[in-house]
């Protein structure tokens, strides 16, 4: 079977989203319902190398037990922790007004 490259990014998110949906302590979709790609609830989380490239990952744990492995280069390693330490802040310190 052929697939192309954004069917099957968009096969493994519904996947990813069914695992989540259908875990314990979950609501059950009724039958039939469809299930659509949502945000992943993470459950933990890891960060290392790779051992022969030496390129930073990140091991996301999420709900429904997948385990989603992003490699970064370096530089984009340091600007997503930088970005996530920035959104961490305002969600914790929001703004008054």
């Amino acid at each position: 079977m052929d697939i192309a490259p954004d069917q099957a990014a968009e096969l493994g998110l519904a996947l990813l989203a069914a695992s989540a949906v259908c875990s314990p302590g979950h609501p059950r979709p009724a039958p039939g319902e469809p299930i659509y790609a949502a945000h992943m609830p993470v459950l933990g989380w890891q960060t290392g190398t790779l051992s022969a490239a030496r390129l930073p990952v990140l091991v996301a744990m999420l709900l429904g037990g997948a385990r989603l492995i992003l490699r970064f280069t370096p530089e984009q390693a340091a600007s997503c922790g930088e970005a996530l330490n920035a959104v961490a802040a305002t969600v914790q310190d929001p703004p008054e007004g």
